[in-house]
């Protein structure tokens, strides 16, 4: 081991003569912890299998997005020189590979790593949507690897990188080889891109990824003779119901109700409450100087099904036609 990664030193230190190394370009973890020894000169790995023993699975157990990324690197060898020019200089990327038939894989997504502990455990955020069977890699001038000593284990390699959409073509798996990657992955329900643990704050809706927004509403009622029509307005488009109580004295009440209707914002909608039956007879019995009193309730729904009400009070104008008044003479015809 010593004898390796003296030789990937090496390579390191002549090359970063010539002017130094460019950066390459519920939650469920997948992947690998060990703890990088090595370097694998100028290519990719794919991490293909896990020995029976590994902790972890190879391939993402279901779909969603990485959310974040762990290196784990162990360089016990390096002098305090050399672990600080490494430190500075080693980039690695973050690859995610999807199977496309016998040793070849479809490059699926890609996080760069910032600066690498050469002695322990480094974390990165990433965004990256994974189906259920996809793998993780690494790709660097000096792509980190575990040496395993574990049949069961096996790498891919490939030369070089290769951009997000590429299908590449591996050699024969590497046994006794490990990735040293793990990943997590959070549930992704309404398929936005967005983890819902830790990046979505809106699950709920595609449309979001703050916090679901709530639904302002507002409303203004006109009484008619036969009907009351609710006039309402919403902040976001969402559905809209009507409700009312007519309240008809002595304890009684009548209940009414409007078609619901989906509001769009910056529009007025109407919604027509038919008086019935019970409240026409009381109208028509209750003097013009009297009003029946009515309570209308409009409810919008936000996309976390949360909803948002106002209340309106309208008066209703009694509709009894006033009687016959007779001033108390009486007219007879004068007989011829």
């Amino acid at each position: 081991m010593k004898k390796l990664l003296s030789v990937a030193l090496a390579a390191f230190l002549s090359m970063a003569a010539f002017g130094g190394v460019a950066s390459a370009s519920a939650a469920t973890e997948f992947g690998s912890g060990c703890a990088a020894d090595n370097f694998a000169p100028f290519q990719s790995l794919v991490s293909v299998a896990h020995g029976p023993t590994s902790p972890l699975p190879v391939a993402a157990p279901s779909g969603g997005v990485i959310t974040e990324w762990k290196l784990n690197v162990e360089f016990g060898e390096l002098t305090p020189e050399e672990r600080a020019e490494l430190a500075n200089a080693v980039a690695q990327q973050l690859l995610v590979l999807r199977p496309a038939g016998p040793d070849h894989y479809t490059v699926v997504g890609k996080s760069e790593a910032g600066p690498v502990d050469l002695g322990g455990v480094s974390s990165y955020p990433a965004n990256i949507p994974v189906r259920q069977g996809d793998l993780l890699g690494l790709s660097g001038p000096f792509t980190l690897v575990c040496e395993t000593a574990d049949p069961g284990d096996a790498v891919a390699s490939f030369f070089g990188s290769s951009p997000v959409g590429a299908t590449v073509e591996t050699g024969a798996p590497v046994s006794e080889a490990q990735v040293p990657v793990v990943a997590k992955i959070e549930p992704d329900v309404d398929n936005d891109g967005a983890g819902d643990e830790t990046q979505d704050k809106c699950p709920q809706s595609p449309n979001y990824q703050a916090p679901c927004p709530v639904v302002t509403i507002n409303s203004k009622p006109v009484a008619g003779k036969k009907a009351v029509t609710l006039y309402v307005s919403t902040s976001l488009a969402a559905p809209v119901g009507v409700t009312a109580t007519a309240y008809l004295g002595k304890g009684r009440a009548a209940a009414l109700g409007a078609a619901p209707q989906t509001v769009a914002p910056g529009t007025l909608a109407g919604f027509t409450l038919t008086l019935t039956k019970p409240v026409t007879q009381v109208l028509k019995k209750l003097s013009p100087k009297k009003w029946l009193r009515m309570s209308i309730t409009a409810s919008a729904t936000n996309v976390t099904g949360s909803p948002s009400t106002t209340t309106s009070t309208v008066w209703l104008k009694g509709q009894a036609k006033p009687a016959h008044k007779s001033n108390g003479f009486h007219h007879h015809k004068k007989k011829r």
